[in-house]
């Protein structure tokens, strides 16, 4: 048996970070020196997460409203389900976005805020709702027995913070939602409606709803409040619900 190796046959000396980044992985230092260099230029995006961003708004009751099942909205913006815009960026009028645009998530999807802000509004205004909004509608399987299904889409629903060239920091918001209503007999969708909202507010004008935190929570309150208030909901939810009895 033998053990009469050297010491430097049995361990290997680890190599100094100069020899391992010239000897082993001088990739990895250009990439990590152009990385540093992308942050510091603006071109590198980074993120922030807005959490509470929405309250519910101050809704009148009315009597007499008929049942609803409100399902999942959908999402069908241009973007990731929790992505919501951009801020902390300058713009100029010749170039449109300029560096360094952080991209704007909030903490959960927003088809599921969206379908829980309806919800909340819709039981504020007065009608007793059947809670489906953790799935979608699906026109294929029947709905609940005499119960309108609602539902809706959402088209856009985008936030930014940025600054004009040689001005002070403004923010704007932009929703698009589209709310359907469908036939509780045959499943088809009998009514739908546009609503549609932008916000922009600058250094010194106050907010229109002091419970939100942000523009993009204010602009979906009004979204809400525009559906909910209209005649033309109304009466199409319950003209339709008078045909089925």
């Amino acid at each position: 048996m033998k053990t009469s190796q050297k010491p430097a046959e049995l361990f290997t000396l680890a190599p100094t970070p100069q020899q391992h980044i010239q000897k082993k992985d001088p990739i990895r230092l250009f990439m990590v020196l152009g990385l540093a260099i992308l942050s510091l230029s603006g071109c590198v995006q980074q993120y922030r997460i807005m959490t509470d961003w929405y309250s519910p708004p101050k809704i009148a009751r009315l009597p007499d409203l008929g049942p609803l099942a409100v399902y999942l909205f959908t999402d069908n913006r241009a973007e990731k389900d929790t992505q919501v815009g951009l801020s902390g960026f300058e713009r100029f009028s010749a170039t449109g976005i300029a560096s360094r645009a952080n991209v704007v998530y909030v903490s959960e999807p927003v088809a599921r805020t969206v379908t829980q802000a309806f919800t909340d509004g819709l039981r504020e205004r007065g009608f007793p709702v059947i809670d489906r909004t953790k799935t979608p509608l699906d026109t294929r399987t029947p709905l609940s027995q005499g119960v309108v299904g609602l539902s809706g889409k959402i088209l856009a629903l985008h936030y930014e913070q940025f600054r004009p060239f040689l001005d002070d920091l403004h923010s704007m918001a932009r929703g698009r939602i589209v709310l359907e209503a469908y036939d509780p007999g045959s499943g088809r969708k009998f009514w739908e409606k546009e609503y549609t909202r932008t916000i922009t507010l600058g250094p010194r004008m106050p907010e229109r709803e002091p419970r939100n935190k942000s523009p993009l929570g204010q602009v979906l309150a009004e979204v809400v409040v525009d559906a909910v208030y209209d005649p033309e909901f109304i009466l199409a939810v319950g003209r339709k619900r008078n045909l089925e009895k």
